[in-house]
């Protein structure tokens, strides 16, 4: 016959398992692993203050998202820590270093050279400080924290998502 349950699941690997008897007695079992991915979403309007995450608006930023020289400028410490990174700057060597998972990002104000796990990449943009706060490309933090980016145009709206297992 047919037959349907519905089962509560949590964020991350959930195991399911399931017993079927029948009306003599006959036992079949199945077991199956299911992924339960969290979804964080951004949403940062260009010239506003007031991110919103998972559909909610946050706290004030400092200094809001801009455009400069034709690149989407972005807050880091925001965007990496919204993800779960930790991130860290040496104001001696204006240096910055991400971590996250089993990923390690460093980069330096004014450079558009970036280590990624000991490898050399070259951004479009280097990073840059406004009213004290670190600003890099959109695109180049999302998608190496593995997110992807959309851009609104009419409204000037970036949108961030990033899914993962917890």
């Amino acid at each position: 016959d047919i037959w349907k349950a519905t089962v509560s699941v949590n964020p991350g690997r959930n195991t399911i398992n399931v017993e079927a008897v029948d009306m003599v007695g006959n036992r079949n079992t199945a077991s199956r692993e299911i992924l339960v991915y969290e979804r964080t979403v951004i949403e940062l309007i260009i010239d506003n203050p007031v991110p919103i995450i998972n559909g909610e608006p946050g706290d004030a930023l400092d200094h809001p998202p801009f455009i400069s020289a034709g690149r989407t400028m972005v807050p880091l410490r925001f965007i990496a820590e919204a993800f779960g990174a930790e991130v860290e700057y040496d104001p001696a060597t204006r240096g910055i270093t991400i971590e996250l998972d089993d990923m390690t990002i460093a980069m330096q104000i004014g450079n558009q050279e970036v280590v990624v796990n000991g490898r050399q990449h070259t951004i479009d943009a280097p990073p840059v400080i406004e009213e004290g706060r670190t600003f890099v490309p959109v695109r180049f933090i999302a998608e190496i924290l593995g997110a992807t980016v959309e851009y609104d145009a009419t409204t000037r709206t970036v949108k961030i998502v990033r899914d993962r297992l917890p």
